[in-house]
Order: structure tokens, then sequence, then C-alpha cells
């Protein structure tokens, strides 16, 4: 359905600037033509994360004419759920107490080490992910 192929790309752009707008700020100013208050807000932040999470699980399952069933839009699928749930676990994250130490076989811990501390890999991803499939739809695994 071009409806989740067009939201799958526009979530995925949208939530990978989101995820790493501390690096896409640093890097390329985005500052000068995004709100940084509204990118900051956590509200903003968990509602990209469920819709690019969601949007990213439905394009999984769609199909997009002319595409492959499920690997049709793998890369871009799983990038969206990636940037999605790093985006609902930074906010997560935050609300717990960051005082306590913790343990390295706790799940807090792995979940940080594989998510939290590359998000900007995940959001520069997720971006890739989004213009890639928007230029080259027609490649059976974009």
């Amino acid at each position: 359905m071009y409806q989740f192929y067009a939201l799958n790309i526009l979530f995925n752009i949208v939530g990978g600037v989101t995820l790493a707008y501390g690096f896409f700020e640093e890097k390329m100013r985005f500052g000068d033509f995004l709100n940084e208050e509204g990118i900051r807000n956590e509200v903003f932040r968990t509602a990209i994360g469920a819709l690019t999470l969601l949007f990213g699980f439905a394009k999984l399952i769609s199909v997009t004419e002319g595409n492959w069933y499920v690997l049709g839009d793998f890369f871009p699928a799983i990038a969206g759920m990636a940037t999605g749930f790093t985006l609902l676990l930074e906010r997560w994250y935050r609300e717990e107490a960051r005082t306590e130490v913790l343990d390295a076989r706790s799940l807090r811990y792995r979940l940080e080490r594989v998510f939290i501390l590359p998000k900007n890999v995940y959001g520069g991803i997720s971006v890739i992910a989004g213009i890639v499939h928007l230029l080259f739809h027609h490649i059976p695994l974009l």
C-alpha cells in the first residue's frame, strides 16, 4: 500500500532527525531550520517514536506493488522499527533514576549499550534509509 510506503519514508526521516538531532545540529546546523524546543520535547519524541515504530512494523508486513513479500521493504522497515524503539526506550530510560550503578549483566545496561549510546548511528541510518527508499523504491530489498 502506498500510504504505508509514504508514511514509512516520512517517519524514517523525521524519526531519524529527532533521534540524532544533537549530531545533525552539530554537523549540519539543523537548528537554523528546526525548532529545537519542539524536537527535544519529550511528548513529541515519544509520539514520533511510537509512530515510527508502528509504521516500520506496518511496512514490514505490507506489500508495495512490484516488491517481494516481507523482504520488499525490509531495510527501511527495520530502520524505522529500530529508530522508533530507541526513541521510546530513551524516554523510558530518562524517566528512570540515572543515579543507580548499573550491573554489566542487567537488562538496562545492555539496552543502553545497544540502543542509547549509538542513537546517532540509528538516526543517521534511518534518515539514509528513508531517502534511499524514496529514490530507489523499485529495488527489492529497499
